[in-house]
């Protein structure tokens, strides 16, 4: 496990979008996500633009040592129906097996309590062959929903209630 003193993690800003595309197109996590192929500059950018500009989501950058070492975005689904999703979270393959997933994730919580009072629980889909993501989420407290297809693909719903 690193130290978090050494830790900081800050909200996404408008000059992260370079960072954001070159996290987003690592060969490993497309390989793990619905959509597998290569994001292009420009259907990045239109994405950036319009998650940056909305307030309904929660985009932190985790950086270790002044380097970047992950990234977590969570969508509010419905404030009415007080629930989140998690868009993305992902540990830079330098950093993987330290334990900062676990603090950028318990980090981003803190912050959804902050910012959205009224959401009680956060859904995560994961693709079935992701063994690692399906640990990952049972671990911070997440259960296992059940199986379904999202984007074509078979997945499990995972549930992380009273949080």
């Amino acid at each position: 496990m690193l130290s978090i003193n050494h830790t900081i993690i800050r909200t996404v800003t408008k000059d992260d979008s370079q960072l954001i595309l070159s996290i987003r197109n690592d060969k490993e996590l497309r390989k793990f996500s619905f959509n597998d192929k290569k994001i292009s500059k420009q259907a990045h950018k239109r994405w950036f633009d319009k998650m940056i500009s909305e307030e309904n989501n929660i985009h932190l950058i985790l950086e270790y040592n002044s380097k970047t070492a992950g990234l977590i975005r969570l969508d509010i689904l419905n404030i009415d129906k007080k629930s989140a999703l998690v868009g993305i979270i992902v540990i830079v393959k330098e950093f993987r097996g330290k334990g900062l997933g676990k603090i950028l994730f318990n980090e981003a919580i803190k912050k959804l309590r902050e910012t959205f009072p009224n959401i009680k629980s956060i859904k995560a889909y994961v693709l079935t062959t992701n063994v690692k993501s399906m640990n990952y989420f049972l671990a911070l407290g997440f259960k296992n929903k059940k199986s379904v297809l999202r984007k074509g693909k078979s997945a499990i719903e995972y549930e992380l209630t009273n949080i």
